[in-house]
């Protein structure tokens, strides 16, 4: 809402709870050497939230404009489009000097379709086994349980 202060939108969005097995997860695979970024079209102020609770140096996500003093002007910021996460994930990878090879990601809705298509292995996540019908056209692999992307690097390492 036009007007509203970005206080109020990250109090709002401070709320969230991670998944019980996200923590575990990620230092399971940075245990890996593995480098782990976050490519989401929400908003930034939550994807930053959840990067520090996880350690995550680096995401992409969309963002609210705000004035001089703080209050939303009512225009979004698109940083990550919602159809064209791949595009992201390219960027990510020049940057880190990375080939698709050496890519995974994780999906949930139809919007992760183009990354789950772009990475190498491309992973499907639903904890209802129903995973999103568009992600089942180009994932690899459908978990149920997030702890079970370890397991996936493991056996892709072999």
């Amino acid at each position: 809402t036009k007007g509203l202060s970005m206080d109020v939108v990250d109090r709002i969005l401070s709320t969230f709870t991670l998944r019980p097995e996200a923590e575990d997860t990620i230092s399971r695979l940075r245990q890996r050497n593995m480098k782990i970024v976050v490519i989401t079209s929400g908003l930034a102020s939550l994807a930053r939230k959840v990067c520090q609770m996880l350690k995550i140096e680096d995401f992409a996500a969309n963002d609210l404009e705000a004035d001089a003093d703080g209050r939303l002007t009512g225009r979004g910021i698109l940083v990550v489009e919602p159809f064209k996460k791949d595009v992201v994930l390219n960027k990510f990878m020049r940057e880190f000097d990375m080939r698709s090879e050496e890519t995974l990601a994780v999906g949930d809705t139809k919007f992760d379709k183009s990354l789950l298509k772009a990475a190498k292995i491309g992973v499907a996540f639903n904890v209802n086994a129903r995973p999103d019908p568009e992600l089942l056209e180009v994932a690899t692999f459908i978990i149920t349980r997030l702890s079970d992307v370890v397991s996936i690097v493991d056996n892709s390492n072999r």
